[in-house]
């Protein structure tokens, strides 16, 4: 029996630090992908807390000024009831929020009417001469069916002090004639059609009702004594917090009883048919 003895044959070396350098690549990667999704959603939580803090400060200021429309509103039903005066509404500041917003507010009376109005609503106006008032109204065409106006023209006798209303009724220029209405001439762009009303001595209000649809409508003149409030209200954050700042216009046609009151006869003592 040949013994050729033992035969040591050399092993292959262990491939444990390329293991390990691969394992220690995975985890650096796994390190860098959670911290970019930590950051990411770290970033976004903070933009949205911003935009929420924002967006509350924002709703605040707006709050404020509204606040000052709504006083504003009051105080011009106090001037028309004379319980104050106009002058002394005219420009005002209020500090609201425990002094964190405050609000500027200012309001003037026109000498002009321009509003829309629905149909059988209604808007008046003061007039102190007997100068034309031009009225222009409606922004489509007779094919689209514009509404048509029923003017209201209340008159005090200079001599005898009567007190009587008059009435015109006013159709669209070249749309289909109604009976005992007046034609429109072509309007002022943007609006379609115009009206020219004659007022004579004793006038003191011209009342505008449109009929048939809702309109935009605007009345100008050099009588108009009278036509509608405007009122800014402009709020800001007072306390430094922010640079948020709120404006509101408003415009408010002066108040007026509802139309049917024109039909209306009335007497001190009793009426004789």
């Amino acid at each position: 029996m040949i013994n050729f003895g033992s035969l040591l044959l050399p092993q292959p070396a262990k491939a444990l630090r390329p293991q390990a350098g691969q394992a220690g690549l995975i985890v650096i990667l796994l390190g860098v992908v959670v911290l970019t999704v930590g950051l990411s959603l770290f970033v976004r939580t903070s933009r949205q807390v911003e935009i929420i803090s924002q967006q509350e400060e924002s709703a605040r200021i707006f709050s404020a000024a509204e606040t000052g429309i709504e006083k504003i509103l009051a105080d011009i039903m106090a001037v028309e009831q004379n319980q104050i005066s106009f002058g002394s509404i005219s420009s005002q500041q209020l500090n609201l929020d425990n002094n964190t917003a405050q609000v500027d507010l200012t309001v003037t009376q026109g000498n002009s009417l321009e509003t829309y109005l629905e149909e059988g609503s209604t808007a008046e106006m003061t007039v102190s001469t007997t100068a034309t008032v031009t009225i222009n109204w409606s922004k489509v065409a007779c094919d689209s069916n514009p509404a048509a106006l029923i003017i209201a023209v209340h008159n005090t006798d200079p001599g005898s002090g009567a007190q009587t209303t008059r009435f015109e009724a006013v159709n669209g220029s070249g749309c289909p004639e109604s009976v005992n209405f007046s034609t429109a001439a072509a309007g002022t762009s943007p609006y379609k059609f115009k009206y020219s009303l004659a007022l004579i001595a004793g006038d003191t209000s011209v009342r505008i009702e449109p009929i048939f649809a809702g309109t935009d409508i605007k009345a100008t003149g050099t009588s108009i004594s009278s036509g509608q409030f405007t009122i800014t209200s402009k709020a800001q954050d007072s306390s430094g917090a922010s640079d948020q700042a709120k404006a509101i216009e408003v415009k408010r046609t002066i108040a007026a009883p509802p139309s049917f009151m024109d039909y209306t006869v009335y007497s001190g003592s009793s009426v004789t048919k």
